[in-house]
């Protein structure tokens, strides 16, 4: 099964737009109806209905997995990190869904820019050589 997502406000929904035309299951706080509701009540809904939950607000999401009642929810993880360029973050989530297609996503809180994959640049020779993108 792919990974589903749930995006907070702090990544907007032009993330989600692209992710959906290449094929993503996404919903965003807004449309879940929890534009600037609490962070445990997004959590919450990210966890009832299976979705990895994808936050540029690293802190208050790191303090909420920590909960001992993390687990008893059965999260499927969190996804946080400094803001992406729109390009990156949708390759961190296609990397994502790909690597994790057959489970064992992020059991708790894991950093966006660890699922961008490389790219790999043309070099004068013609030569092809992996490059990370800066984060």
């Amino acid at each position: 099964m792919s990974a589903k997502f749930l995006l907070d406000e702090s990544v907007g929904v032009r993330a989600a737009r692209a992710l959906r035309r290449r094929g993503a299951d996404v919903l965003t706080a807004l449309e879940a109806g929890l534009r600037g509701g609490e962070d445990a009540d997004l959590f919450a809904l990210s966890a009832r209905e299976g979705r990895v939950l994808v936050s540029y607000s690293a802190t208050e999401f790191a303090r909420i997995v920590q909960n001992p009642g993390h687990l008893a929810l059965g999260h499927p993880g969190v996804l946080v990190g400094p803001p992406l360029e729109l390009d990156d973050l949708v390759r961190a989530l296609l990397g994502y869904r790909a690597a994790t297609a057959g489970g064992g996503g992020a059991a708790r809180l894991e950093t966006l820019s660890r699922w961008i994959p490389e790219r790999r640049v043309a070099r004068k020779s013609g030569s092809t050589a992996p490059s990370r993108s800066a984060s």
